[in-house]
């Protein structure tokens, strides 16, 4: 499932393929977020970014949009900074909607600077596609073993994806790097990140 910004899609298409998504595997969303991600990297219109959920930059949310899907937003956005966890979200919002502006304040929008997004505002929509396991270690390898509350049984292997990709590339600080490794793990996966 690929989707273009180039080509505007009509409201209807929109829709259509918002209930696609849902339509799809657990798995398969999994791997069709990946896969945005990648394309959204490529495209930059994400960049990745450790220690940073979401932030959209110059781009604010406007006064009074609490009940506007935060879907037509992304659109209109030039490009936003996501860790990996940030990533995923922003890919699911594109891919299947369903989550409101309000929900990113927990309310009202009465200023016109929200351009940021924590994740304890959208861990619960991220959760009905991935485990909470799942997101903990995809955040311990993006954030290079400084985030994450991973299981001691998962850390060895996390540090050995760390450890690898860092033998090939040992530039420490590339977070687009680490990040494409991890989505292509996923989709390799079949819509699981195994290090």
């Amino acid at each position: 499932m690929i989707v273009s910004r180039k080509n505007k899609l009509s409201k209807e298409a929109i829709e259509k393929r918002n209930e696609a998504f849902w339509k799809l595997p657990a798995a398969e969303q999994r791997v069709a977020i990946a896969q945005d991600v990648l394309n959204e990297l490529s495209a930059r219109r994400m960049n990745a970014k450790r220690d940073i959920y979401v932030y959209f930059g110059d781009y604010c949310l406007p006064k009074g949009s609490e009940e506007d899907s935060l879907q037509d937003h992304l659109e209109k956005m030039p490009s936003c900074d996501v860790c990996a966890k940030g990533a995923l979200f922003v890919s699911a919002v594109r891919l299947g909607n369903r989550f409101k502006c309000g929900e990113i304040v927990d309310g009202v929008i009465d200023e016109d600077d929200i351009n940021y997004v924590d994740f304890s505002n959208f861990k619960d929509f991220l959760r009905d596609i991935f485990s909470s396991e799942q997101l903990e270690l995809i955040e311990y390898v993006f954030e290079r073993g400084i985030i994450g509350d991973v299981d001691s049984a998962e850390i060895t292997k996390a540090d050995a994806f760390i450890d690898h990709y860092l033998s090939k590339d040992a530039n420490w600080a590339d977070d687009e790097a680490m990040m494409i490794a991890i989505m292509k793990n996923i989709i390799k996966n079949k819509g699981t990140f195994i290090p």
